[in-house]
């Protein structure tokens, strides 16, 4: 209940017709009603403001303030007439309202946009000005409508209320606006280990590796990314990245801050890698001669291809004939095809015939060296 009102042994007509005494809402209800009319009579128009007038001057009952049996307290006519509101003595309440592109850990990424508002405790006396301040409290500033704050950085905002019975909001609410509208610096992006050929070609594993910083004052990175496809999809770089496939890559890298700044343009690191000797087919040379006299020469034909489809072939092929007796080892020079004449008969008690090795040999322009044998023996007669 809110009120209560004379209700018990009231002295009313009764039903079936004479007089008795009742008690309950239906006694008091009408003294409630009364004192309500008598105050509209008097010039309150508004039934919050008479709902109000007769809590406020009720004469309290039991507990000190609202109970359950008394609620406010014995309705009382004269002193819901002659009542005097209390002057406001409580303070508004300032919120502030932030507007911008958020990132994370409550950095903006741009410009931000404040919106003060301000509300007065019920029955106060109305909210009079809004003021805020930038420097900590020194200069307070008259808030007429949202306002932007552009500095990057920390920006401390200080803003409280005055009501119209001159009390003033303390402390003031604040809020901490950071803002950070500044890429990252240049990430730096190189290789870290990986071993160099020839003519700028790596014949190992690469290693990358890539870091940067923020801007002085800056929100902080957040993460650095690679793409290994010209932008088409990024991920997040964790140390390190190995690059194994043969070929040319470009590594993009960027980074972002904890406002949601990017580096652009993203920074590029290209390079070549090839750790694929050349191919080299086996050689034509026929398994075996026909049995020949001891004593004579006989001239062999060799063959051969070699093919590099990464960094290509690096000057002139080789081939070298190798004596199984190790009698002798020639050089046949460039090539890979040609002929040759051999001693075609065997040592001792060789019945195997005698063998010689054709090594064919063939480089690449990243310093990488394929080779094959070739072998061709001369049975004995």
């Amino acid at each position: 209940s809110e009120l209560a009102a004379p209700g018990v042994d009231t002295y009313s007509t009764a039903m079936g017709g004479g007089y008795g005494y009742i008690t309950g809402t239906s006694a008091s209800s009408p003294h409630v009603a009364g004192v309500a009319a008598l105050l509209i009579a008097s010039g309150l128009t508004s039934s919050v403001d008479v709902r109000h007038r007769l809590r406020d001057s009720a004469e309290d009952l039991g507990a000190a303030g609202w109970d359950s049996q008394f609620g406010k307290g014995m309705v009382n006519a004269s002193l819901a007439i002659n009542f005097s509101e209390p002057p406001d003595q409580s303070a508004p309440t300032t919120t502030v309202s932030l507007n911008g592109t958020l990132g994370n850990f409550d950095w903006y990424g741009s410009d931000v946009e404040v919106t003060l508002t301000a509300v007065d405790n019920p029955g106060g006396d109305g909210v009079a000005e809004i003021r805020y301040s930038l420097d900590g409290g020194g200069i307070w500033q008259l808030y007429t409508s949202p306002f932007i704050i552009s500095t990057e950085g920390s920006n401390l905002l200080l803003a409280r209320s005055w009501d119209n019975a001159g009390n003033d909001e303390g402390p003031p609410a604040f809020k901490t606006v950071k803002i950070d509208k500044t890429m990252p610096n240049p990430t730096t992006l190189v290789v870290r280990t990986g071993t160099m050929g020839n003519n700028g070609w790596y014949v190992s594993n690469v290693v990358v590796d890539m870091w940067t910083t923020d801007n002085p004052g800056g929100s902080g990175v957040d993460r650095v990314e690679y793409s290994l496809n010209g932008g088409g999809s990024w991920q997040t770089y964790s140390p390190f990245l190995t690059i194994t496939a043969d070929g040319y890559h470009t590594v993009l890298a960027r980074a972002w801050d904890n406002a949601g700044n990017v580096e652009e343009p993203a920074v590029s690191l290209t390079f070549k890698l090839d750790q694929t000797p050349p191919t080299l087919t086996e050689t034509t040379v026929p398994a075996a001669m026909k049995r020949q006299q001891s004593g004579t020469m006989i001239n062999v034909s060799y063959n051969g291809t070699a093919a590099d489809p990464v960094s290509g072939l690096d000057g002139p092929t080789n081939t070298v004939l190798i004596d199984e007796y190790g009698v002798f080892s020639q050089d046949l020079g460039s090539g890979l095809s040609g002929t040759v004449s051999v001693e075609a008969w065997c040592q001792g008690n060789d019945q195997d015939g005698r063998s010689y090795i054709f090594r064919l040999t063939a480089r690449d322009l990243a310093g990488n060296e394929g080779v094959v044998d070739g072998i061709t023996t001369i049975l004995h007669h």
